[in-house]
């Protein structure tokens, strides 16, 4: 009877550590999608500053522009990427299934950033290396 008893506490245990190792292996690869979504991110808005920056050397250089309209649509342009930094932490924080959200979760654009720049950091020494 007593081997009946360990043989299943046996498999009970088994199951809770697979359960968990499980659980630990798809933390470990939202981690790695998390600094490609981030990478992404990162990109998408270096495009976004420099079509912005573009935009702006443009409308200055043309001397039938009017430069005080052109300083409000500025200032209206870098409000809407106040937002856009973030709506994009706001999106991503909840688009993880909260199993996994503490594994992503970042409170505003620049933790996102310093996240990132690490992340690449990292990445340049382990390649010079």
């Amino acid at each position: 009877m007593w081997e009946f008893f360990w043989f299943i506490s046996g498999v009970l245990i088994y199951k809770i550590l697979e359960k968990l190792l499980a659980i630990d292996k798809k933390i470990v690869f939202v981690k790695d999608i998390k600094h490609i979504a981030f990478g992404l991110i990162g990109h998408c808005f270096e495009d976004l500053i420099f079509s912005h920056s573009l935009k702006y050397k443009i409308l200055y250089a043309d001397p039938s522009q009017d430069k005080e309209q052109i300083k409000r649509m500025e200032i209206n342009d870098e409000r809407w990427i106040r937002e856009w930094k973030n709506n994009t932490v706001i999106k991503l924080n909840s688009s993880v299934h909260p199993l996994y959200r503490s594994a992503v979760d970042v409170r505003d654009w620049q933790e996102l950033v310093d996240i990132l720049d690490k992340f690449y950091k990292e990445g340049r020494k382990q390649v010079d290396d």
